[in-house]
């Protein structure tokens, strides 16, 4: 059911942006969605494991995070400590989102706190799912770096794990995933392969003459510059088993594979890093968020998926 509505509602969109010409690129993006769930059906099922039957009170996803980037920061993070291992339901976040929140799991979302960056949720998440779902990038966007900043996700993930008390949250994080924060490297907002958009691939960064370990350092630094912000986190929230994870990985050329293309079961994408640490609130930091009324966002929706490659 959640499929055909899904399919529904990008017809809709379809028709309305292309008229009668729309019905075809339905038929063809119906078309390639069901071969890539066969595949997946097919070559990872098996193999993946929902996070939901896995034991955390909080679970931090860091969008791209690989366990080689996870492991080389290691020694500058107490908190990152025994990276294990966890195999995501995907390798992009449209497809980890999409086999993730399923009904199988309803009651346990139910009492979930969600706050995410990741502006895939528009697509595959909805409020009444979730104890509370807090979308940070409908108001959140930060339009000079063009993603969502760290900061805006721990602010009302404190704010919220405090004021609700969770038995569980979720909190999702844009970093690494590109753009670079504060970094020199141009056109780094990216769009899909085959997408027409503003910015460039991480792959196509690379041929236009960046080196792999350049791109690499610059992933480096994103993370480092999200783990600062998840310290802080840690210490302002209460929970005796915290996870730090990772929708899907990162890749940097293997197999001849950039970026997290979805349904591309290569180990580097479908591995992902899985940290056990802890939290405990010093009470020494206050957010700064307070609820705000609705308001039109100066980016729209799509304009805002498309910056940060998901559309």
């Amino acid at each position: 059911m959640r499929i055909l509505q899904q399919l529904l509602a990008s017809s809709r969109r379809n028709v309305d942006e292309r008229g009668i010409r729309g019905l075809g690129a339905t038929a063809l993006s119906g078309m390639n969605f069901v071969t890539n769930e066969i595949k997946y059906q097919t070559f990872h099922k098996s193999d993946a494991v929902n996070v939901y039957d896995r034991d955390w009170d909080v679970l931090i996803l860091l969008d791209c995070a690989t366990i080689d980037m996870m492991a080389e920061v290691a020694g500058e993070y107490p908190f990152v400590d025994n990276i294990g291992e966890h195999v995501s339901m995907g390798t992009c976040s449209d497809e980890w989102m999409r086999h993730t929140f399923t009904e199988e799991y309803r009651d346990e979302m139910d009492r979930t706190l969600h706050v995410t960056a990741n502006t895939s949720s528009n697509r595959h998440l909805r409020d009444d799912q979730f104890l509370h779902l807090e979308e940070v990038w409908e108001d959140g966007w930060d339009e000079e770096q063009g993603t969502i900043l760290a900061q805006e996700v721990t602010d009302r993930a404190i704010h919220f794990h405090r004021e609700l008390d969770p038995d569980r949250t979720i909190i999702h994080y844009m970093q690494p995933h590109l753009p670079f924060v504060n970094n020199d490297i141009e056109s780094n907002i990216v769009t899909p392969v085959g997408v027409q958009g503003e910015g460039l691939t991480l792959g196509e960064l690379h041929d236009e003459g960046y080196s792999r370990d350049t791109l690499w350092s610059a992933s480096l630094d994103n993370l480092r510059y999200v783990l600062d912000d998840v310290e802080l986190l840690l210490d302002s929230i209460d929970a005796q088993h915290v996870v730090l994870s990772s929708d899907h990985g990162q890749a940097f050329g293997e197999e001849g594979v950039w970026a997290h293309p979805c349904y591309t079961y290569i180990d580097v994408l479908k591995r992902v890093p899985w940290c056990v640490t802890s939290a405990s609130d010093n009470g020494e930091y206050q957010p700064m968020y307070e609820p705000q009324p609705e308001r039109e966002p100066n980016l729209s929706v799509e304009e805002k998926l498309e910056a940060l490659g998901y559309k």
